[in-house]
């Protein structure tokens, strides 16, 4: 091990050091590859002197001075971390000090490990279902400066992942400076789109960015049905044209389902053509009852939405493809609103999840720091407090420790009150129960 030389955090690599109630957390996340290492206390103490100032044998002496040991021991016990460092490309060694910033614990209620930052509500579709009702820009949308701002905010909260989403993204006329500012951050990216913005250049340019995943929504295989969902004649081939332009690009691609009455007997068809393409993410959901006033025809009872996820969580396991369905049991509260992640619109107003649309705001970034909506919102602390346990009806629900009460948004959009028991979770539950044990009987 050369003693002269000088570890440094490559720049790829964002640093999470939260300290919460219940404990403290540190992960190292690789952001162009979508990899998150949880380190030992050892190697975190190393790391947060890998700031490119040091060299192995100034942190050797470190070591030495506060274990006590003799450095014939403690050289080759670094030497062992910083080769596993270098290997799975969290640090790479200088000949001279090139500085990197370590950011310093921050105390948190939770960990705010993901941000949805809906950059415009400009839209190119009149989506009937839209549960954000874009359309035009609104006033007082966030400058470039103030995305910035809040960027270097959510970096030094130690925020993983950023998500840029509308209206439609890519009519921001300086999406790709946010994007660049983001990725420049060591932070990891994504895109929710409607694909139909997503020509050949711009998908390379999104490859080029580091985009993990692009999220695209889809309605149905007949251009026709496709179009009167997106209000626009033509979006169904523009969008196919994106998806094919992103899959030329190598790129992982999530397409999105919102099921209605329009598409129920056809979601298993459509799910199954991204399949047999190779892809093995999506995102199923009912349409929500915001934004937009959805026809009373459109929506989707309980029930359908059950018999169509029974359906789809089949065809997941014959396609033996990344389960969807709640296998394991989840340790909140409820559904987890307000514990890991927020969603920023584009005037800087903040909610608590994209279902919620605009009705439940917990504060703005041009008022308030982020850190302080975070930690001390009364309304997201309400939300956090909302305990599956005490819901009459949950807490003698046989499913109950898998779907933890359901989707609030969907409950406070659909009754007005803030409350869990959300009867399209726990049809979605049930179908994932339905659907194991048929596979089960099938491999019998």
């Amino acid at each position: 091990m050369d003693l002269g030389r000088i570890p440094a955090v490559r720049d790829d690599v964002h640093i999470l050091r939260v300290k919460t109630p219940e404990r403290q957390r540190v992960v190292l996340c690789l952001a162009s590859k979508g990899k998150e290492i949880t380190p030992s206390e050892d190697t975190c103490h190393l790391i947060t002197l890998c700031d490119g100032t040091h060299t192995v044998e100034e942190i050797v002496s470190h070591f030495v001075e506060i274990s006590g040991e003799d450095p014939s021991s403690v050289e080759p016990q670094l030497e062992k971390i910083f080769e596993r460092l270098v290997a799975v490309e969290v640090i790479q060694f200088y000949d001279v000090p090139t500085p990197r910033e370590i950011p310093p614990e921050v105390e948190l209620v939770h960990s705010l490990e993901h941000i949805v930052m809906e950059i415009t509500n400009a839209c190119n579709l009149d989506c009937i279902h839209c549960y954000n009702d874009s359309g035009h820009k609104i006033r007082d949308e966030l400058a470039l400066t103030e995305f910035y701002k809040v960027i270097n905010e959510m970096k030094n909260l130690g925020v993983l992942r950023i998500t840029l989403s509308g209206g439609e993204p890519l009519l921001h006329p300086q999406f790709f400076e946010i994007a660049q500012y983001i990725r420049d951050q060591g932070l990891e990216l994504g895109l929710f789109t409607n694909g139909t913005l997503l020509t050949r250049n711009v998908a390379k340019t999104l490859k080029d960015l580091s985009f993990l995943k692009v999220t695209v929504s889809v309605d149905s295989l007949t251009p026709d049905v496709h179009d009167y969902f997106r209000g626009r004649k033509g979006a169904w081939k523009k969008t196919m044209e994106g998806i094919n332009h992103l899959k030329a690009e190598g790129m992982l691609i999530k397409p999105a389902f919102a099921v209605s009455k329009f598409n129920k007997a056809e979601i298993v068809d459509l799910l199954t053509f991204f399949l047999e393409q190779g892809f093995n993410d999506y995102q199923l959901m009912p349409v929500f009852a915001t934004g937009r006033k959805v026809p009373l025809d459109f929506d989707i009872s309980p029930e359908e939405y059950e018999k169509v996820a029974k359906d789809v969580f089949i065809l997941e396991k014959k396609y033996k493809t990344k389960p969807h369905s709640f296998t394991g049991k989840k340790k909140t509260v409820n559904c987890g609103v307000g514990t890991y992640s927020l969603v920023i619109k584009s005037n800087g107003d903040v909610v608590p999840c994209p279902a919620f649309g605009r009705r439940v705001l917990v504060g703005n970034v041009k008022d308030q720091s982020l850190k302080s909506i975070w930690n001390d919102s009364p309304l997201l602390n309400q939300l956090r407090n909302l305990d599956c346990h005490n819901h009459p009806v949950c807490k003698t629900c046989d499913v109950l420790e898998y779907c933890r009460g359901g989707c609030i948004a969907n409950v406070c959009l659909r009754t007005g009150r803030l409350e869990v028991c959300d009867p399209y979770t726990c049809a979605y539950v049930r179908a994932s129960t339905y659907a194991a044990e048929c596979t089960e009987k099938m491999t019998e």
